[in-house]
Parts: C-alpha cells; sequence; structure tokens
C-alpha cells in the first residue's frame, strides 16, 4: 500500500466489515478482530507492512 495511514485505515474498514459480519452470525466481535488479525498479517495474507507502527498502536491498546 503507500503509506502507512493508508495501510491503518485499510485495517480499520477490514476489522468493522468483519465485526459486522460478526454480529450478523450472532458470534462475539473480539473473535473477528482475531481473525482478521491472523488473516492479514504475516501468518496469513501479509497484507500489513507497517510493523513497528501497527505494533506500537497493539501495545497502546493493551495498556
Amino acid at each position: 500500500m503507500h503509506g502507512h495511514f493508508t495501510e491503518f485505515a485499510a485495517l480499520l474498514l477490514i476489522c468493522a466489515l468483519a465485526g459486522a459480519v460478526f454480529v450478523r452470525l450472532r458470534q462475539p466481535v473480539l473473535i473477528a478482530y482475531i481473525v482478521v488479525g491472523i488473516a492479514v498479517g504475516p501468518a496469513g495474507f501479509g497484507l500489513v507492512s507497517a510493523h513497528d507502527q501497527i505494533d506500537l498502536l497493539a501495545q497502546v491498546g493493551v495498556a
């Protein structure tokens, strides 16, 4: 992708869509986020290239 913000925006959009699908299927949204993280991360399709920035945001989110 072109930039880190574009990549992060695409990641948020994918998470929102997956969350909507999981709510429709009456599944926990947290599971949708985990599935998306595995799918777009290095273990899946490898769509995320801004590893340091995403890791920083993940650590802030956990805190």
